[in-house]
């Protein structure tokens, strides 16, 4: 168990003896009661220096009004009044319940096991405050894909990143052989139920993407100096952009595409992109619309979902790979 649950533990069994007045707690009955409980769930013991100290964390972290008192010759301990507990949180039914919701809806994203430690946590509220909701099922549903690989990377990458540790990682494309590349880690995206690693292989000042699925193996470089990310600002970086993929040196350009009258309800109820905007509204029930965009593969892969139902009419360079993406595809169908 780590250090820091072992010792809130500790506090955990503190609390409640000194909370109960039915007894006399000396050190050596408050060291007694906390080492057979610790014994029962964890098979260890603490010491009376370390009882000391946690009598001292509790008075000074959580201002526990812990007093001395004479019972016969016995010093013993106890909170002066009686009706205090470290635990005794702001915390109402109400609230548990909200965090009840955030903890279900976080459980669903794919590879974070934190959402089972704050479980625990919540289910330590909720018997503080005396509320366990039963019998509860899902209320909403993320599109979710157990299946994909690459979702197990995404907790250790997570700490990687936070922890701001280098990571020599083994990345296979498809159709090319393995190789292994020494990696500043910076962001983590997920884009249609796909997570991408974002960072900064060592010796380039380019930023690159690994998709999780294809990686391989990886393992932190404690001793390898981490370069913090000044190369890009995840809060703006996919502005312009649909995806994860930003062509080296590709600038936004104000793309303008014509979507038919059975499309537009949907863009107009679910736009291509924020900055999507109306440019004309025609006789027909088609609009002409204005985006700003890097063109990319994710883009084109948008587009050919919608079929016929949208048309790109500038930039030229758009519209051509788009001609020939669909000439390619009519070649398939003779």
């Amino acid at each position: 168990m780590p250090a820091n649950k072992d010792f809130s533990r500790r506090l955990q069994i503190l609390d409640d003896c000194l909370r109960r007045r039915q007894r006399h707690w000396t050190i050596a009955a408050l060291l007694e009661e906390v080492n057979r409980r610790l014994a029962e769930q964890f098979g260890k013991c603490i010491s009376q220096r370390s009882l000391y100290d946690d009598l001292k964390a509790l008075n000074l972290e959580y201002d526990a009004p812990i007093e001395k008192y004479k019972n016969g010759g016995d010093t013993c301990y106890r909170y002066a009044d009686p009706n205090f507990s470290i635990y005794k949180i702001p915390v109402s039914p109400e609230d548990i319940s909200t965090l009840r919701d955030a903890i279900d809806l976080l459980s669903q994203v794919n590879g974070f096991p934190i959402a089972a430690e704050l479980a625990e946590v919540l289910g330590r509220l909720e018997n503080t405050v005396y509320t366990n909701v039963e019998g509860r099922h899902a209320l909403i549903q993320f599109e979710q894909n157990g299946l994909a690989l690459g979702n197990q990377h995404v907790h250790n990458l997570f700490e990687a990143i936070k922890g701001k540790t280098v990571l020599r990682i083994q990345y296979q494309p498809f159709g090319k052989e393995a190789k292994e590349h020494i990696v500043h880690p910076y962001l983590l995206k997920e884009f249609r139920n796909r997570w991408f690693l974002l960072g900064r292989i060592d010796g380039r000042d380019d930023v690159t993407n690994f998709a999780l699925d294809r990686i391989r193996s990886f393992k932190p470089m404690l001793k390898h100096p981490y370069r913090e990310n000044d190369v890009f600002d995840p809060d703006t970086y996919f502005d312009a952009v649909i995806g994860v993929t930003l062509p080296e040196g590709a600038q936004p350009e104000e793309i303008i595409l014509r979507a038919s009258a059975q499309l537009w309800p949907y863009l107009q109820t679910k736009p291509l992109h924020p900055s999507q905007n109306v440019l004309r509204a025609y006789k027909d029930g088609s609009v002409k619309l204005s985006l700003c965009l890097v063109p990319n593969y994710e883009l084109r892969m948008a587009l050919m979902s919608m079929g016929p139902g949208v048309v790109v009419e500038s930039p030229e360079g758009l519209r051509g790979e788009m001609r020939g993406l669909y000439e390619e595809g009519c070649a398939k169908y003779p």
